[in-house]
């Protein structure tokens, strides 16, 4: 049997393989965080740029600090003491929260005032120096001579201005902290007298600007303590500089307290004389007011009201008693009631006598009315007698009621004349009680400047005691000392923010040109930005896997890996779209070279085989053949000969070891080889084919490349756009379907190569 007849043989009854249909992990929308990933294999891909742009910014950096002037700094550090206020004493609380950082912040805007850098300047001749001065004072022309001697007439007026600025500074700052103010600013500018002529006053605030520059004044936070510090070419200078301008500052406090000392005795003196003037007044006239009213006056005044309360409250007892007997006796009269059980009538032994015989007589009629009946004479003489008894009892009774109603006049008139006498002894009193008051504000005035008066006694005492033995309230801790090192520049420090800055700007520039390039880093953005659906997310292979076998090897052992899955799921959305049948013609192209169709187009035959249909890989890049190299098969014969008619299918289909499909490769190229796919013969060779194979994919080469594709996406049924992560751009891959869609292809969609293990393609 011929070679021919057993290949066709072979692939005509080749054996299907099993289907198998993997899990497809769920879809992850694009969340809009930055993928970290992307930007980790753009620095990859591009690290000899990266490499490059951060050393050319090193080097600069580099150049720069052996180029550049260096400064050296002083620091010397004070602590502000908190000794209490000799002058005016406020609430010891209130002094222990605020006056802490109100003074230290005010002693940082002393030390920072122009006044007392004047005095340093003054004092050590910095404006010849050339740190400082302007350069035209410097160089000896007569002009330099000029400006010298204006200097020196500016400076010695800002130095006699310097001392009554700082004293002001310092005596608003106690004032400030011990009424629990903030700190007081530094005046702007302070007071700086005109010089002579306007040049010179130019030059000396050059000075006097550049100085300030050099100076900083910082208090620690959370502390008393504060570090004054001092920027210059010389390390000897910075030092010399620093110590001055503490030394200046606390001559300066000193000779500001004892002038405050002195002031404030002076006024302590004057307002001791006024107020032992008014404490002398103040005691004439408590003396005068308590002559008049007397000191027992208001107690007998008291006891007497408290009499007549208690005799009133009696009367009107006594009153409410008798009004409330009476109107019990009238309300029973008028209502017919019973009478004898009231307790006048009760107590009445008149009455009780005459009950007693009106018992009598009833019972004795009782008995009369029994043995004789009613018109017996003893019976009408009993009668009789009852109805005198009657009349008596009545008359009894009357008398009762009006000695109860006379009782009651006279309690009501009993009351009312104590109520009288109530109202003026209250009278008296509140008069007492106002003359005490009156008396009683004067104690509390007198007892107040008395007050004031020991306090200031005491305070004038203490400014007396202290006018001649100020001390100041800052302690130097460390004195300035002269550096071995200069602070600026600081090379290690600035190298390595040149290393951390140029690798920032490094990948903040590669990241900028990717988003430039607008490369397709997701499946969000590829369908967005093409308006294409897309059907396969192939993700990349772990590193480890990539190092022991290729993509299709991986594919072929491990068909359900999720490597495996997604190119199943690639298979079976091509069939979704296709009537629910995988279509027999696959063309798959992509839009410029190494974006992984080849790869794509043999694992899709793989996955193909594995759904049980018999498939038939066709390499038609003809500039660029890679089937044959990827399969491991021979290329000597194949699709170029079937054209050209010298040779037969048989003699050109084969197979690779251990993969269940059938290859066509490209053959021999030649010049003009494109030309056989535009004739019929590549229309009729699919025809054929399509009678043998149930699925025949076609790789073809880029569109961008070659016309190849183009003229096979008219013969496919579906093609297939194969884009890479970060590799393709919006630009190429729209291009590319553009011109594919106007050959006639119909698109199926886009194969995102190299996607996220978390992405895949929306169900």
């Amino acid at each position: 049997m011929a070679r021919g007849d057993i290949v066709k043989s072979d692939w005509q009854s080749a054996e299907l393989v099993p289907r198998e249909v993997g899990r497809i992990l769920p879809t992850m929308a694009d969340s809009g965080e930055i993928d970290f990933r992307s930007v980790l294999r753009t620095i990859a891909r591009r690290k000899w740029t990266m490499a490059l742009i951060m050393a050319t910014i090193m080097s600069g950096t580099a150049l720069w600090i052996a180029r550049a002037t260096p400064y050296y700094s002083a620091d010397a550090l004070i602590v502000v003491e908190t000794r209490p206020s000799s002058i005016v004493r406020v609430d010891e609380a209130v002094q222990e929260v605020i006056s802490d950082k109100a003074k230290v912040n005010t002693e940082v805007a002393v030390l920072r005032s122009r006044s007392l850098a004047t005095r340093v300047i003054r004092e050590l001749g910095l404006d010849r120096d050339p740190d400082f001065a302007p350069e035209e004072s410097i160089d000896g022309d007569p002009a330099g001579s000029r400006s010298s001697t204006g200097h020196l007439r500016a400076f010695a007026s800002l130095a006699e201005e310097a001392v009554s600025e700082v004293r002001d500074l310092l005596a608003g700052a106690r004032s400030s902290a011990s009424s629990g103010m903030g700190a007081t600013p530094d005046r702007p500018g302070g007071h700086v007298p005109a010089p002579d002529g306007a040049e010179e006053a130019r030059e000396a605030a050059i000075v006097l600007d550049r100085f300030l520059k050099s100076l900083t004044v910082e208090s620690e936070e959370g502390s008393r303590l504060i570090r004054i510090g001092f920027t210059s070419t010389t390390p000897a200078k910075a030092a010399l500089i620093a110590n001055k301008l503490v030394d200046s500052y606390i001559e300066s406090q000193l000779e500001t307290k004892t002038e405050g000392a002195r002031r404030a005795a002076a006024w302590l003196e004057a307002r001791l004389a006024e107020l032992g003037e008014t404490v002398r007044l103040l005691e004439r006239d408590v003396q005068q007011q308590r002559a008049l009213t007397g000191s027992d006056g208001i107690d007998i005044a008291l006891q007497g009201l408290a009499q007549r309360n208690a005799s009133l409250v009696q009367a009107q007892t006594a009153a409410a008693e008798a009004r409330g007997r009476y109107e019990q006796v009238r309300t029973i009269l008028q209502g017919r009631g019973n009478v004898d059980a009231l307790p006048g009538i009760i107590a009445s032994p008149n009455v009780q006598a005459l009950r007693a015989r009106q018992t009598e007589l009833l019972t004795r009629l009782a008995q009369l009315q029994t043995s004789y009946g009613d018109r017996h004479p003893q019976v009408l003489d009993v009668r009789a007698e009852l109805a005198g008894i009657g009349q008596r009892l009545k008359r009894e009774i009357g008398n009762i009621l009006t000695g109860m109603h006379n009782e009651m006049d006279v309690a009501e008139k009993q009351e009312a004349a104590l109520r009288d006498k109530l109202e003026e002894a209250t009278r008296e009193m509140f008069e007492l009680r106002t003359a005490d008051a009156a008396i009683g504000q004067t104690a509390q005035r007198l007892e107040a400047n008395q007050g004031l008066y020991r306090n200031l006694l005491e305070r004038y005492t203490e400014v007396v005691a202290l006018r001649d033995n100020q001390q100041a309230d800052v302690r130097i801790i460390s004195s300035a000392q002269v550096p071995l090192a200069p602070s600026f520049p600081n090379a290690p420090k600035l190298m390595v923010l040149s290393l951390v800055g140029s690798a920032s700007l490094a990948v903040l520039f590669l990241v900028a040109t990717e988003r430039l390039r607008q490369s397709l880093d997701t499946l969000e953005n590829v369908e967005r930005q093409i308006g294409l659906p897309v059907i396969g997310a192939i993700p990349e292979l772990p590193r480890f896997c990539r190092m022991r076998s290729t993509p299709v090897q991986y594919m072929q052992r491990n068909p359900l890996s999720v490597f495996g899955r997604a190119l199943q799921r690639l298979h079976a959305l091509l069939s979704l779209t296709n009537s629910r049948q995988m279509p027999r013609t696959v063309l798959v192209t992509s839009a410029s070279p190494e974006e992984g169709k080849t790869t794509v187009a043999v694992c899709l035959a793989i996955a193909s085989v594995l759904s049980g249909e018999k498939v038939l890989l066709v390499d038609c890049n003809f500039r660029r053949p890679q089937v044959h190299r990827m399969m491991g098969v021979r290329n000597e014969r194949g699709l170029i000969d079937i054209l050209k008619g010298s040779a037969s299918l048989a003699e050109t289909i084969t197979t690779a070891s251990g993969y269940p499909f059938f290859i066509l490769p490209t053959g021999q190229s030649e010049a003009g080889a494109a030309d056989f796919l535009n004739a019929r013969h590549m229309e009729v060779l699919l025809e054929r084919l399509q009678k043998v194979f149930d699925v025949i994919i076609l790789d073809s080469a880029p569109v961008q490349e070659v016309s190849n594709s183009l003229v096979l996406a008219g013969l496919a049924e579906k093609t297939v756009l194969v884009t890479r992560r970060e590799r393709a751009t919006r630009r190429s891959v729209s291009s590319a379907a553009r011109q594919l869609e106007l050959s006639g292809a119909i698109l199926a969609g886009i194969v995102f190569n190299g996607a996220s293990v978390t992405e895949d393609v929306p169900a």
